[in-house]
């Protein structure tokens, strides 16, 4: 029986401790090649020090604990002997200023991508992000000189809560009217009475059951 109890117990954390990510935000993927160059470079195409990020505006309808954040890529590199780089993917508010849109910084990592790698979802998970009902935006910038990657468009129609595009410069933000593919996972609540959290519940059916396992015990020494 105290087996038992005890099997119950740590499936009960497992089950209930764990919250389930489900996509929050999702454009669907892009298509196989081309698109929105992220680029990091130094070489004489550009001016010295150019580089280029690609920012996409959501709208969240209710609060939501993000907790990844994956762009659709066709890995290239255009930079002379690199073979793999880092992109930086980040998570700001929106600011409310046209100007300047970007607000604050939330939470960002980097994600690593090989050259050739294949067309598919790259991003960053294991955050925790928790974040209220509003306008954001997901940036995607390389962190890694030389480095740049293909970010394809997707197919139309796009999800309404896409604001927009906006590719970054030195020279500021600028709307575009290229694509990418994007998806956000996360837990949302909206919720506004009191339910007890998953940690609250498990302790209360451990509680519960440790006094059935004390129960069962008393009763099978009375027995003996």
């Amino acid at each position: 029986m105290r087996k038992f109890v005890g099997v119950a117990i740590l499936t009960l954390v497992a089950t209930l401790g764990a919250k389930a990510d489900s996509l929050v935000f999702n454009t669907g993927p892009g298509a196989s090649s081309g698109g929105w160059t992220i680029a990091n470079e130094t070489t004489p195409v550009f001016s010295s020090n150019y580089y280029e990020d690609l920012a996409a505006e959501i709208s969240l309808s209710s609060p939501t604990t993000i907790t990844a954040m994956d762009g659709w890529f066709s890995p290239v590199n255009l930079g002379p002997g690199v073979s793999s780089g880092l992109v930086e993917v980040a998570l700001f508010t929106d600011s409310g200023n046209p100007s300047s849109p970007l607000g604050s910084w939330i939470v960002s990592e980097d994600m690593s991508i090989v050259d050739g790698s294949g067309t598919n979802w790259y991003g960053v998970s294991g955050l925790n992000a928790a974040v209220s009902a509003g306008d954001y935006w997901i940036v995607f910038s390389s962190d890694t000189r030389n480095f740049d990657t293909y970010m394809p468009g997707v197919a139309s129609p796009l999800p309404e809560s896409l604001l927009g595009f906006d590719y970054i410069t030195a020279n500021g933000m600028h709307p575009t009217g290229s694509q990418a593919g994007i998806e956000v996972y996360g837990n949302t609540s909206g919720a506004t009475g009191s339910v007890p959290d998953s940690a609250s519940t498990v302790l209360l059916l451990a509680c519960g059951l440790i006094g059935l396992a004390v129960a069962a015990t008393r009763r099978t020494r009375q027995m003996a």
